[in-house]
Order: C-alpha cells, then sequence, then structure tokens
C-alpha cells in the first residue's frame, strides 16, 4: 500500500467519478491499467514502476513443502532485463490482465525452487538444441533454474544438486558441477610438494560442454569411456564422481610408489598411465601425457642408465626378447635384423592390447593409444610393421618414445638395478667359461707335452 489516507465524497460499494479513480491509483499503483488495456496519459498501454515494484514485492516469493518460503529481491527490471531472455517481456506485461503479471512473477521463484533443469537450453535426446530463439529454445530458458534463480535472487543454484541430474528429461549433469567436484579432487590430493606441478591440469577443459557431442574431444574420459560419459552426465551421485577419481589417482600414483623400481607388474605401470588420462582435460599435458607427468624413466632408446628403466639399444632387445619368446625359433630374426613375430599372438596382443574396461560406442580401445603423443600437432602412436602378411617389429618402430618394452621383457631387463645385476651375473659367467676354458686347454696342452706332441 502507498501508506496515504485519503477522503472520497459519498464513499459506496462502487467507484464514483473521477476523485474516486484518482484516489484508487494513489492507493493502488496497478490500478490504473489493471485490464492491461488503457492508456496513460500520454496514450501508452504501460503498468508504473511502482506497479511493478509492488508486483515483485508481494508475488516474488514461493513458499515449498517445508514451509520454507523463498522472496525475490533486488530491482526486478533490472533482474528480468539481465536474465530472461525475451526482450520485449515487460512490453507483454505492459498490455496484460494485473493478475496474470503478478501469476507470471510468482513463477520466478517458484521455478528457481523445484525446477528440475539446470542449464538455460538442453539438447533433445537426438543430439540437438533447440535453435535459438526458437519457441522450444525460449521455453527452455524461461524453466531454467539457474536463469530463474539469478532472477530472483541474483545468485546461481548449487548445481550439485541430485534432482538435476535426469536421463529421462537428457538433462545431463551441469559443468559447473563437474569443474566443482574434480577442483574438490584435485585440491584434496595435489598440496603434497612433488605433485603441485599436476594440480593446474586437473580440471576439464572449457570447450567441453555435456550434451554437446562435438565438444566431447576435450574431455578424455566422456570421448573415450562410455561408462565414464553415462556415469558423469547422469549415473553417478557425486560422491561416486569423486571417488572415482579418487581410485584413479591411486592408481596413478603406483607408478611413482611401485612402478619405479618394481616394473610394470601386473599392469600397473600401463594402469597408471591410462588412470590420469581420466583426471585431466585437453589441456597441454595430455599431448604428451608420460613426459608431462614425469613417468618416462628411462633415458634414451640407447641403453642409458641415466633413469630407474633402461631402455636397452635395438641389438640387445631383439636378443632378449628372441631369449624370452623364440629362443629356438630361427625365424624369429629375419634377415634384416627385424622381429619376426607373426606367430607370436600374445607379443602382437601385449604391444596393441584392448583395454576390456575401456569401451567407446561398443568397441574396445587400444593400449597404445594411451602411448600416443603429440609432435607439432601431429599425433605419433605406436606402430607395428605389417609387411606381406607378416608383423614385424623394426627398429623405426622400435624406437617410438613410448614403444612398450615393459610389457614384453621381464623386469630384469628393463629395471636398471636389476638389469645391473642382470650384467654383472652374465660378465661372471662369461669370465668363469673363458676361464674354465683356458684351464682345459693348458691341461690339454700339459698332456699333449708329456706325450712328446
Amino acid at each position: 500500500m502507498s501508506g496515504q489516507t485519503i477522503t472520497v465524497d459519498k464513499p459506496g460499494r462502487l467507484l464514483n467519478g473521477l476523485k474516486h479513480c484518482a484516489a484508487s491509483a494513489a492507493l493502488f499503483p496497478c490500478f490504473p491499467n489493471f485490464t492491461g488495456k488503457i492508456p496513460n496519459k500520454d496514450g501508452e498501454l504501460k503498468h508504473s514502476k511502482k506497479c511493478y515494484d509492488e508486483i515483485w514485492r508481494d508475488y516474488a516469493l514461493y513458499t515449498d513443502n517445508n514451509g520454507i518460503t523463498t522472496t525475490c529481491d533486488g530491482d526486478v527490471k533490472e533482474r528480468i532485463k539481465n536474465n530472461l531472455p525475451n526482450s520485449n517481456t515487460f512490453t507483454i506485461w505492459d498490455k496484460t490482465f494485473i493478475p496474470s503479471v503478478e501469476g507470471a512473477v510468482g513463477l520466478i521463484p517458484q521455478r528457481m525452487s523445484i525446477s528440475k533443469q539446470h542449464d538455460c537450453n538442453y539438447p533433445s535426446k537426438s543430439g540437438t538444441k533447440p535453435k535459438r530463439e526458437s519457441k522450444g529454445w525460449f521455453l527452455q530458458w524461461m524453466t531454467s533454474a539457474f536463469i530463474n534463480s539469478k532472477t530472483c535472487t541474483d545468485k546461481a543454484p548449487d548445481p550439485c544438486l541430485d534432482k538435476y541430474r535426469s536421463r529421462e528429461y537428457n538433462f545431463f549433469r551441469p559443468k559447473e558441477c563437474i569443474n566443482g567436484i574434480v577442483e574438490k579432487f584435485s585440491t584434496a590430493n595435489f598440496e603434497k610438494e612433488e605433485f603441485k606441478y599436476l594440480k593446474e591440469f586437473l580440471k576439464v577443459d572449457d570447450g567441453y560442454t555435456p550434451g554437446v557431442v562435438e565438444t566431447y574431444v576435450k574431455y578424455w574420459p566422456i570421448y573415450n569411456d562410455d561408462v565414464w560419459k553415462e556415469g558423469i552426465h547422469f549415473d553417478w551421485s557425486n560422491e561416486e564422481y569423486l571417488d572415482k577419481l579418487k581410485a584413479k589417482w591411486g592408481e596413478f600414483q603406483k607408478v611413482f610408489t611401485d612402478c619405479r623400481n618394481g616394473g610394470n607388474v601386473g599392469g600397473a605401470y600401463d594402469k597408471g598411465i591410462l588412470a590420469i588420462k581420466y583426471l585431466v582435460g585437453d589441456v597441454e599435458i595430455n599431448k604428451d601425457v608420460i613426459e608431462g607427468t614425469g613417468s618416462k624413466f628411462w633415458e634414451d632408446n640407447d641403453g642409458g642408465t641415466d633413469g630407474s628403466w633402461v631402455k636397452l639399444c635395438w641389438e640387445d632387445f631383439r636378443l632378449e626378447l628372441k631369449r624370452k619368446w623364440g629362443d629356438k625359433d630361427r625365424g624369429f630374426l629375419n634377415k634384416k635384423g627385424e622381429i619376426n613375430i607373426t606367430k607370436y599372438k600374445p607379443i602382437i596382443q601385449l604391444i596393441k592390447g584392448e583395454i576390456s574396461s575401456l569401451n567407446r560406442n561398443g568397441n574396445s580401445r587400444k593400449f597404445h593409444d594411451i602411448l600416443t603423443y603429440e609432435d607439432n600437432g601431429m599425433k605419433v602412436p605406436v606402430e607395428l610393421t605389417e609387411m606381406g602378411g607378416q608383423t614385424i617389429i623394426t627398429k623405426q618402430n622400435y624406437e617410438h618414445k613410448y614403444f612398450p618394452f615393459w610389457r614384453v621383457l621381464d623386469t630384469d631387463f628393463y629395471i636398471k638395478n636389476k638389469w645391473m645385476v642382470k650384467q654383472e651375473k652374465r660378465n661372471k659367467q662369461r669370465k668363469d667359461r673363458m676361464k674354465a676354458r683356458d684351464i682345459k686347454r693348458k691341461i690339454l696342452k700339459s698332456k699333449l707335452k708329456s706325450k712328446g706332441l
């Protein structure tokens, strides 16, 4: 109410004359154009600012089932113009019956409180978003909890509320929630000095948008693993999602705690390298995740011993692989000195093997995918050479930066400490054999001499 007291002549049940109308206009700001069809003194169909302020004060509120009332604040015109999509909102309302305007305003806090739709727009299940400014686009925008909350209170709702994930309605977990969970995880786990360098990478790329398929390549687990895609978008609770990230972090930590000095026992090194892919977005580190995370434990392709692992030179690798897999196979090394593994399916499988838990579009992905790195914008995958129906490991194949020698050799032949012990043992055995041979020669020479020969 205006707070004014007005006395009119001959008060009655009905309005009587201009004085009565003027009094009503003073007491009730929405009275002059109550029907939405009465022009003002300037000939315009318009509700006054005082009218809208009164409606915002008295009708922009909602009481939920628990008796908690939410009241909108701020300036009604600024809030609606800044957030609701239709620039003609007030033009339409100015020509609308006041009770209808009151009802429309009342929907703002109601939708803020009960809507299951967080974002402004979602794609259909076929993957297409409504065309901008179309009826479908407008209706989605009007029912967004985020938009109505910003309009009502100028604050964003909690994006991680369970109601905002719905496979039935194709409502994806909001990007803000995904970012928040990943940030919470990284803050909790990357304060140690040895891993602080990783913290800046533990985020979701800005280019990824839930529901927009062409952006999925920007977030590795969404693009590469259907189980994670469905879990992140719909199926996992916030706690489950966080636990999944923690589990991957545990697998990655083993790369340093177990694999640095213990090798790829039980596939732990491969699992750890794969795990870090789940934790980072499509950022610089993902172009060469092994180098970027400090997980390259060997020095070079020539048996260098500055790392905790040793990558044997090509000649030694051929000999050790033959000893392990094809010691009696004369065709294991071809005339060019290359390794013919055509009939050694386990070796092929270890190098190119499928990761059964990693599935996209119904097809298992390959282990060597995680060993691919980028060089000047070009992807460089691990490869084997197919030639004349044969599968060959060439020197060029082997000298790929991340050729997985750890999968096909025993740890004695790539863990530096074990390799050094092995070399010492072999050298001793070689010396012992030479010594024994020299002794035999001396004995034989002595016998021949005694016989005068």
